[in-house]
């Protein structure tokens, strides 16, 4: 459930991201960090905002991720038919 949750949540955050158009800033600089933390070992490659500086309204709310998830799940147990 945990994942079908996480994976909603990564879902609504490129689709948020993509809404304002800084999908492909977002994209560069993730991949770019990436890029350098796996395959060139540099820690600290990845930039993370300071708590200050994000931005309240990019938040995903995990709960609502995990309830969507839940019903999923509950609405498959429904329809296999399994007690």
């Amino acid at each position: 459930m945990y994942v079908l949750a996480s994976a909603l949540g990564v879902i609504w955050t490129v689709a948020a991201k993509a809404l304002k158009g800084e999908l492909s800033d977002w994209l560069v600089v993730f991949f770019r960090g990436l890029w350098l933390r796996v395959f060139c070992g540099v820690r600290g490659a990845v930039p993370l905002g300071k708590i200050d500086d994000i931005d309240k309204s990019d938040g995903v709310p995990f709960a609502a991720c995990l309830a969507a998830a839940s019903v999923v799940l509950w609405v498959r147990w429904l329809l296999s038919g399994t007690p």
